[in-house]
């Protein structure tokens, strides 16, 4: 949430597992929504939601998030692998609209240029605004 301060607007997380990230952004003042295969994790986020009283802000969707289009969204969240960040790069290339924010945690986009870093090591996020600018 720090790398995102001063945005707002839609959020997407991208694998949003138990939707953490997504009740913490509607908290915020986010729409916020995840994307996420596992169907008892995609439940346990609703029902997180619903208890943390901001369900009307949030959507949980069991879905392939390269099947997912983002183009709703201005803010996008992704906790990724090192092996798919080329391709969600090129995702976001296609279809994130100009000025959206990518937060990047634990492995950078591969070809592009943050415009901040936040943390060391294992807690690394990087910032990005799209266009993507090229490393």
């Amino acid at each position: 949430m720090k790398a995102l301060k001063g945005k707002q607007g839609t959020l997407l997380d991208i694998g949003s597992g138990d939707g953490r990230i997504v009740i913490a952004a509607a908290k915020a003042g986010f729409k916020a929504d995840g994307v996420e295969l596992n169907q008892w994790l995609i439940r346990y986020s609703k029902l997180s939601a619903l208890f943390n009283g901001v369900s009307s802000k949030t959507n949980f969707f069991r879905k392939d998030l390269f099947q997912f289009n983002m183009q709703k969204y201005n803010n996008v969240v992704i906790f990724g692998v090192d092996e798919m960040m080329h391709e969600i790069e090129a995702k976001f290339k296609k279809e994130l609209k100009p000025n959206s924010s990518i937060v990047a945690c634990r492995f950078p986009l591969p070809n592009c240029k943050p415009i901040k870093t936040i943390g060391t090591d294992v807690d690394t996020v990087w910032l990005y605004e799209t266009p993507l600018q090229k490393q």
